[in-house]
């Protein structure tokens, strides 16, 4: 701080020499300020907002995270909201990516057959930089159309060169 007030601002009651130091601290200051100020850290959460499930059955579900940042990045995912409870394992929840890139995430859901109509998912996405996103997901529970099939066998014995009906 002392460098800077005393070498850095310009006195013009200072010598040639220091006038030169004077600019080219100036100019280093300037330069350092645009190079930290570049660099960020910045990325999107892309998915569905509503997702069909249906009670007694297992789904998945695919998010998208994208580093739109000018850094490598680490990120982790995690969960909240009343949905949460029905997911069995989020792939990867922890990983990393340059910029430019995406990952894929997969949500695997196991829903009971108990499950009401709606359920609020909220999916967190934090940066190594605490820089956090949330995608908000609605779980609308369906029940399932089931067809109870009983197969019934007939069967028929035939003689050669005999017709049969079915």
């Amino acid at each position: 701080n002392t460098f800077i007030k005393n070498k850095c601002f310009f006195n013009f009651s200072l010598g040639i020499k220091k006038k030169v130091t004077s600019v080219i601290c100036f100019f280093l200051i300037i330069i350092l300020s645009l190079f930290v100020s570049a660099v960020k850290e910045d990325f999107t959460i892309t998915g569905k907002s509503d997702m069909d499930v249906y009670k007694c059955y297992t789904a998945d579900e695919t998010i998208t995270v994208g580093n739109t940042g000018d850094i490598i990045t680490n990120y982790t995912v995690s969960l909240s909201g009343s949905g949460a409870r029905f997911v069995s394992s989020v792939e990867p929840s922890v990983f990393s990516l340059a910029p430019g890139k995406k990952q894929d995430i997969k949500i695997n859901f196991r829903i009971p057959c108990n499950a009401k109509k709606r359920y609020r998912l909220n999916v967190n996405v934090y940066t190594s930089f605490a820089l956090k996103k949330s995608l908000s997901q609605n779980l609308v529970v369906r029940t399932p159309l089931n067809i109870e099939l009983t197969p019934v066998v007939y069967g028929k014995s035939i003689k050669p060169c005999e017709s049969a009906s079915y």
